[in-house]
């Protein structure tokens, strides 16, 4: 039994998902990729991007079905949430080329943890600290041991 998916938050985060990962491939199918040594750069990126699209393909899809965690929304709330959402993955990107992928990231869990957990300060542990951990192993994990470049910036 569909239901109108059209009021609820989560139908639209998955568009937002599929256009991303649509707009990823697309640019590894043709855009100026570098030939790797074994399986080649763009191999990790794609593997991402399709992972990333079924993923929005089953959160859309679960909301015509009537599965879905939100509430119904104003259709203005939900704009501004896409809007902010794919303004913040723009910046992502943009800060990523002029602060380097590490620091970027390392920043971008910062702001996250904080605004999801109350009091940050208080819970600084998994709101401040656990977010450079992440970071500074993602970097060892991609950049030392498995050799995928990543944009580098200030400190990587």
């Amino acid at each position: 039994m569909l239901r109108n998916p059209l009021r609820y938050q989560d139908f639209y985060v998955g568009l937002v998902m599929i256009a991303i990962a649509a707009a990823g491939l697309l640019d590894i199918a043709y855009g100026n990729w570098r030939t790797g040594q074994t399986m080649g750069p763009q191999a990790f990126p794609q593997v991402a991007y399709i992972a990333i699209m079924m993923a929005g393909v089953m959160v859309s899809a679960n909301t015509c079905i009537g599965k879905y965690d939100a509430r119904q929304e104003e259709i203005v709330s939900v704009l501004v949430t896409a809007v902010v959402m794919v303004s913040g993955g723009v910046l992502l990107f943009l800060l990523a080329g002029r602060l380097g992928f590490t620091v970027t990231l390392a920043l971008a869990l910062v702001v996250g943890s904080s605004l999801l957990t109350r009091a940050p300060l208080r819970h600084w542990k998994t709101a401040i600290l656990l977010p450079f951990v992440a970071a500074v192993i993602m970097y060892v994990l991609f950049v030392q041991l498995i050799r995928i470049p990543l944009p580098g910036g200030l400190l990587f």
